[in-house]
């Protein structure tokens, strides 16, 4: 960076990066340090995404707030045949609490997104589709009326699974995406998914909602059955496999 623009950053007492946040949001940098400042925040904000506040997708979003009470949500957009750089519409706040806005780094949970996920996968291996259960588990259990639970019933629900299991894991999920630190494992045996797993039968009063119903027959909303189906489609390579097929993959692929 040349003499001129870190002058004009010495002038005006304040961090780079705070210089360049409050230059673009009153947009006097120009009048307030010259060009070749101008030149350095063109440089130095330069970000492989562009954050859009206006527009018919931002009144589309706020409609949407408005309508269910939503405290803030984060659209992202790409055409990677319009523009190299993603497009972000953040608005409204991250909590009713502190009232911080949504801002391109702000992290949500995942939620129900994952089932989007594992059902695409599921969608790349569509040989998988009628394969039992019980042969693509990540961990030998021994019950046989896995075999009745089909991959498919799994994807729409109707494998007699419950929504949600109480004990180590909740419903397994944590197993699933497994630990960065550590290499991948199965939910261990004391584990609540691995002790549903061992003893789920399809007429269990507690475990299945639909105890009169057959497999693939009867719908039911599971956790515990798309956590099941991650586990079928991927073994332990959740993240990678999602990353490979799905998040990092290119766009021709």
């Amino acid at each position: 960076m040349d003499r001129e623009v870190t002058r004009a950053f010495e002038n005006i007492g304040i961090s780079r990066r705070e210089a360049i946040k409050r230059s673009l949001a009153t947009g006097i940098a120009m009048s307030v340090v010259g060009p070749a400042f101008f030149r350095a925040l063109e440089a130095l904000t330069e970000e492989p995404f562009q954050v859009v506040t206006s527009g018919p997708i931002v009144d589309m979003i706020n409609n949407y707030i408005d309508n269910t009470q939503t405290p803030g949500i984060a659209v992202a957009l790409f055409d990677g045949n319009a523009s190299p750089r993603a497009k972000i519409f953040p608005v409204g706040v991250i909590d009713l609490t502190s009232l911080a806005p949504v801002e391109p780094g702000v992290i949500f949970e995942i939620g129900s997104v994952r089932k989007t996920f594992t059902a695409t996968l599921l969608g790349f291996q569509p040989h998988l589709l009628d394969q039992p259960l019980l042969n693509h588990l990540p961990a030998k259990v021994d019950n046989s009326f896995l075999e009745l639970v089909k991959l498919k019933y799994l994807a729409t629900h109707t494998a007699g699974f419950p929504d949600s299991l109480s004990g180590l894991g909740g419903s397994g999920a944590v197993y699933l995406f497994g630990n960065s630190t550590k290499a991948p494992a199965p939910p261990p045996t004391n584990s609540a998914i691995y002790k549903f797993w061992s003893n789920w039968y399809p007429t269990d009063p507690i475990n299945n909602y639909c105890k009169s119903c057959v497999p693939g027959s009867c719908w039911q909303y599971s956790d515990v059955g798309f956590v099941s189906l991650g586990f079928a489609v991927a073994g332990l390579n959740y993240n990678s496999l999602l990353n490979t097929k799905i998040t990092g993959a290119p766009f021709d692929e």
